[in-house]
């Protein structure tokens, strides 16, 4: 992301960390590295892995540039409520431990980089859910294997194939016997008051994703559970099958006027930041980017609380698919980098016609 050049050093770490703490609800020191591109996402992945001794080799600039981002944001800071919670690596193969950010003992820093600041105004609702969150230890994951050629177990040189569970802990692949995972059965996705019961009725428990190739992020596909919590599950949702009916129906209901106003908040700030675009495309971007269960832009965090940023985004998404040739492009197999390229001349001139 590029910000402001004209913003000085200190606002624009300011601006960083308020943008954050408005879409998060919380900040941390490592979440402003990485807004500010000093700091790669995958490296923090392997540290949070365990495969890194600390993160400080792979933090852009100079040291006297990071002291001086870690001063100002201490002062942001200062009169902000925070929540306690040190960085951890947990482990059900190995011993988990505590860890470093910083080479070298600096404890004063790491305890600011293990602070997550709140607003002040947060419910105390919210509070709870975000101190769980970031204190809580994690739940277990487990993985449908996605790749074409076989694994083997690490403990005990098992063969595993294609959709088969694989548990992994600092890039190394374990049966589910040899996690200690082995004794629990799957419960696929589909009926969350299922799922929910059985989490709750059983000792132990593991979630189930897949990586998706299209849309390059893992996505969840069930559960692991104990078998005995499953049929107490079970008989606990054929007991109260047609009440839940009931307030399904009036959810859904709900959840349809939801989505139509928050249409029409999106249509009017549209309206807003782009006086120019004709009516019937305004309502047409709005309906398209605010879809429920779409991912796109207008289902994001920011987009909810109707960010200028993300309304731009989203009609500019329009722009490029309605009124460039991108989608030719993409069909005759140029690369998706190249297209957006080729066809910013023609998106900017659109964009700043209806600006204006």
């Amino acid at each position: 992301m590029n910000f402001h050049k004209k913003l000085n050093y200190k606002d624009k770490v300011v601006k960083v960390a308020n943008d954050l703490l408005i879409q998060n609800d919380c900040v941390n020191l490592l979440d402003v590295l990485c807004r500010m591109n000093w700091l790669d996402i995958s490296h923090i992945y392997r540290w949070k892995d365990g495969l890194e001794d600390n993160l400080e080799s792979y933090m852009q600039s100079t040291p006297e540039k990071r002291a001086e981002v870690y001063h100002i944001f201490e002062e942001w800071s200062a009169k902000l409520p925070s929540i306690e919670a040190p960085w951890k690596f947990h482990s059900i193969i190995t011993e988990g431990k505590k860890l470093q950010v910083l080479d070298g003992c600096q404890t004063d820093l790491e305890l600011l980089f293990s602070r997550h600041f709140h607003s002040r105004d947060l419910s105390s609702r919210k509070k709870t859910t975000l101190h769980k969150k970031l204190t809580q230890k994690p739940d277990l994951r487990v993985f449908i294997k996605t790749g074409k050629d076989d694994d083997t177990c690490k403990k005990c040189n098992t063969t595993i194939y294609r959709k088969n569970f694989i548990y992994t802990e600092a890039h190394t692949v374990y049966c589910l016997d040899c996690a200690g995972l082995g004794q629990l059965v799957f419960l696929p996705s589909g009926d969350a008051t299922l799922s929910r019961r059985a989490k709750k009725f059983t000792r132990k428990f593991a979630e189930v994703v897949e990586f998706n190739k299209r849309r390059k992020r893992y996505e969840r596909r069930g559960i692991l559970v104990e078998e005995e919590a499953l049929e107490i599950a079970k008989r606990s949702c054929e007991s109260d099958a047609s009440e839940r009916a009931v307030k399904r129906l009036k959810s859904t209901e709900k959840r349809v006027e939801e989505d139509k106003n928050f249409t029409s908040e999106f249509c009017f700030k549209v309206k807003q930041l782009f006086p120019n675009c004709p009516a019937d495309e305004v309502n047409a971007i709005s309906e398209h980017a605010t879809v429920r269960g779409s991912g796109r832009v207008g289902r994001t965090a920011a987009a909810k609380k109707l960010d200028d940023e993300s309304i731009r985004l989203a009609v500019i998404a329009y722009i490029r698919h309605k009124h460039t040739d991108y989608d030719r492009l993409l069909i005759n197999r140029t690369p998706k980098k190249t297209c957006r390229r080729l066809i910013q001349p023609v998106l900017q001139k659109k964009l700043k016609s209806w600006e204006v």
